[in-house]
């Protein structure tokens, strides 16, 4: 289960880790070298901790998505399980696990590059864990094809920083859209041969 934690102005704020959680977080952070580390696999190898997902982890991911979600607009838990579902009967869905918990998943649309779901659990993040599987899906999925996703508006208040880590990853500005009646804006990061 995710560290507890509090919700103030829009914006999570994670609580201590007792014992248990705080050793497992740690075991993952040897095993698959997160947060904040680099990856032990060598160019064209699979990631170490990444796997393919299963259906029988749908209940984990829905789980993932409601600690995840942040307020996003529209998110629906029965079209999110609807549509993980799919994803995962096409093999559309990756994994980070240790010590028999999810860390953190990842999902894409076919071939195209964009990626309908990336969550990680606290105290892991996005520029960290979230960096491994963007990189994964760049690597090993979807190799010289931009990769894309939606997300919050520049200066939209709703947003608990989702924005700025995405463009710690190289995701930059394209266009404008408006989903489910708010507006939001895709980033899109251009493929590289190399990354730091």
């Amino acid at each position: 289960r995710p560290p507890a934690a509090y919700r103030r102005e829009g914006r999570y704020y994670p609580l201590l880790l007792d014992g248990r959680e705080a050793l497992s977080a740690w075991a993952h952070v040897r095993e698959i070298n997160l947060p904040g580390g680099k990856s032990r696999a060598a160019a064209g190898q699979r990631t170490a901790g990444i796997a393919p997902a299963k259906q029988s982890d749908l209940a984990e991911l829905v789980q993932l998505a409601k600690a995840r979600v942040d307020g996003f607009p529209g998110w629906e838990e029965n079209e999110f399980r609807s549509s993980m579902g799919t994803a995962l009967s096409e093999g559309r869905v990756w994994r980070i696990s240790a010590n028999g918990c999810l860390w953190g998943a990842v999902s894409v649309c076919g071939q195209t590059g964009t990626i309908a779901f990336l969550g990680v659990r606290p105290p892991l993040s996005i520029t960290g864990t979230g960096k491994m599987l963007v990189d994964f899906l760049e690597r090993e999925i979807c190799p010289g094809t931009s990769l894309s996703l939606t997300t919050f508006r520049r200066g939209d208040r709703a947003d608990a920083g989702w924005r700025d880590s995405w463009e710690r990853l190289g995701f930059a500005e394209a266009e404008l859209l408006e989903e489910y009646g708010y507006p939001t804006q895709r980033l899109v990061r251009e493929p590289r041969r190399e990354r730091l």
